[in-house]
């Protein structure tokens, strides 16, 4: 028979959702009648095959002085759990660097000295490959100040203590994630096998040999189920590096897991924030430009799925450290994606991005044309000395500022044989009037691509918004 009882994420000091009805689920013996009350609100439902879930209608003020009551008519058992706070609720997931510690952090040794956040709280999932969880000891819900919270996350504490400020909200975490881990681990067997590519790479090419976690589906089925459908106000997530390896399948990789949550949740418009991987090589290795392309896999999900945002932190990396200490500047980036999209704050958010170009032609301009359309614009004819390109960018309202360097550093040009040439000192004009950079050409006479960043690791990342004080997004593009 089974007990009645809440699912583990449910314990003294949670957070639940403000502004959403409110769902409450765990197991029982089939048949049973389950009632659940918090505040005013309350509903009931019936056990069926060995578990159940209710909706307690929504709560749309902030509170922090709740008690949830759970009975069952059969186990003649009640659940009483106590200082239930009403906030907004983001899940944290991804592999290392999300779960890197606040005590492990540049400044987090500062931060559990002085600062005072009450309204944080945080529930770390259990770390676990293991779908029977009965003799394994269950976390609760901590509030600032724990002994635990030097563990927490670092980026989501961050990010948390930007939202608690700027809106006044109590914020729960939860934080679901595992270092080392592909994106992979985190999705269904259905997920993977729904796409040739995957499944040749992430099913069909699995051995028993690989490290437990890392294996497809493995935290899906143990970290990521047992959570859902717990109501949240969205993700945020800090993943890719362990998918370098195929970074030209990340794209349908990532986008897949986005979709697969948002199912699970039943809701397809949970907002999804995201980091874009910062820069990074370790001594020893060659430049693969295997980061670069899944940076770029990333900037595509964010373009092409609603709902989703990208933190630019390519100016927090480390050489020779897939670790980055700055995990401040980490959260806030993220942070400031909720309150622009979520809560609606005026703030800047969005880092500037690449959309169109134009190149001159001995005074010839062939026009503000996107990259996808200006080979047949030029009818596929060879320029003849195209020697000046206008990049044109969106979110740059204010043009571009110029940050730890004298010159804008990081352009590079190729001709047709695709050798591509650093753009140096002198042959980059940044014209804010008209949200453009000017490139001269130089070591290239006839120039078909460009690229910005395009790197695993670069030591100086100069060209910034003027407004957002955020770095340009690297890219890649054909002329024509």
């Amino acid at each position: 028979m089974t007990q009645f009882n809440l699912a583990d994420i449910f314990t003294d000091n949670m957070v639940v959702q403000r502004g959403k009805p409110i769902c409450i689920f765990g197991t029982g013996e089939t048949g049973s009648k389950i009632a659940v009350s918090l505040g005013s609100g309350a509903s009931a439902a019936t056990v069926t095959d060995g578990t159940w879930k209710l909706f307690l209608p929504a709560v749309h003020e902030y509170r922090d002085d709740l008690t949830l009551i759970a009975e069952c008519s059969t186990d003649n058992k009640t659940i009483i759990l106590m200082n239930i706070a009403v906030g907004e609720v983001w899940f944290a997931g991804g592999q290392s660097n999300m779960e890197w510690e606040l005590q492990s952090c540049e400044q987090g040794e500062q931060a559990l000295a002085n600062d005072y956040s009450p309204n944080i709280r945080y529930y770390y999932t259990p770390k676990t490959t293991a779908l029977n969880r009965e003799n394994e000891n269950t976390p609760e819900w901590e509030q600032w100040g724990s002994e635990g919270c030097k563990h927490w996350s670092a980026a989501a504490y961050f990010f948390a203590k930007k939202i608690t400020h700027s809106t006044g909200a109590i914020v729960g975490i939860i934080g679901c994630n595992w270092g080392g881990t592909s994106a992979s681990a985190w999705v269904s067997r259905e997920c993977l096998t729904s796409d040739t590519n995957l499944k040749r790479l992430y099913i069909d090419q699995h051995t028993p040999a690989d490290y437990e976690p890392c294996k497809p589906t493995q935290l899906y089925e143990s970290m990521v189920k047992p959570i859902c459908p717990y109501t949240i106000a969205g993700f945020i997530w800090y993943q890719g590096e362990a998918d370098c390896i195929h970074a030209e399948h990340y794209y349908t990789l990532f986008s897949s897991l986005i979709s697969l949550w948002r199912k699970d949740w039943e809701d397809s418009t949970l907002p999804f924030l995201f980091c874009q991987l910062t820069m990074h090589r370790f001594e020893g290795d060659p430049d693969w430009k295997d980061w670069a392309v899944l940076r770029e896999a990333q900037d595509k999900v964010n373009t092409t799925t609603p709902d989703t945002g990208i933190a630019v932190i390519v100016d927090c990396g480390e050489f020779n450290e897939v670790h980055p200490k700055d995990k401040k500047t980490v959260g806030e980036r993220l942070s400031l994606l909720a309150l622009r999209t979520v809560y609606n704050k005026d703030v800047k958010a969005f880092a500037p991005r690449y959309r169109s170009h134009a190149v001159k032609n001995h005074g010839n301009n062939h026009g503000n044309i996107p990259p996808t359309t200006f080979q047949s614009h030029l009818n596929s004819k060879t320029l003849k000395s195209g020697r000046e390109i206008e990049l044109y960018f969106d979110n740059a309202d204010e043009g571009f500022a110029l940050k730890n360097s004298d010159y804008p550093v990081g352009f590079e040009l190729a001709g047709a044989d695709g050798v591509f040439y650093d753009v140096g000192k002198g042959l980059v004009e940044f014209d804010g009037e008209n949200n453009k950079i000017v490139i001269k050409s130089n070591e290239v006479e006839r120039p078909h691509y460009i690229r910005y960043l395009w790197t695993n690791y670069a030591e100086v990342i100069s060209i910034y918004g003027a407004d957002s004080d955020l770095p340009l997004i690297p890219f890649r593009a054909e002329l024509y």
